[in-house]
């Protein structure tokens, strides 16, 4: 059962080094005590990175980044020509996000 769950907004994202506009973060402890975290974040069709950093600002303006890989695509807003909502997965230390904080 996962513990400690947060959810939180990330701006100013990139992926791989592509601008996104944002994404929803999920950030939780695993029964083994593994830190794992996702993202959720809508992205041109173009945009075809199947690994690499991600990073963002927290509210706070603290610069969080990680190394994830497309877990999810699924066709977004506008169709084929349009947007992908992808959902990004990544485990162990998000940098940038120390200690028991409330992003």
């Amino acid at each position: 059962m996962a513990t400690k769950h947060l959810r939180f907004p990330l701006l100013e994202v990139t992926f791989a080094g592509a601008p996104l506009p944002s994404a929803t973060m999920d950030l939780w402890t695993d029964d083994s005590g593994v830190t794992r975290w996702s993202a959720r974040a809508l992205m041109p069709v173009t945009q075809q990175a199947e690994s690499g950093r991600l990073s963002g600002k927290l509210k706070d303006g603290r610069l969080i980044s990680g190394e994830v890989e497309v877990a999810n695509r699924q066709m977004g807003p506008g169709g084929p020509r349009g947007q992908t909502l992808v959902e990004l997965h990544g485990s162990g230390t998000l940098e940038g996000l120390d200690g028991p904080t409330q992003p």
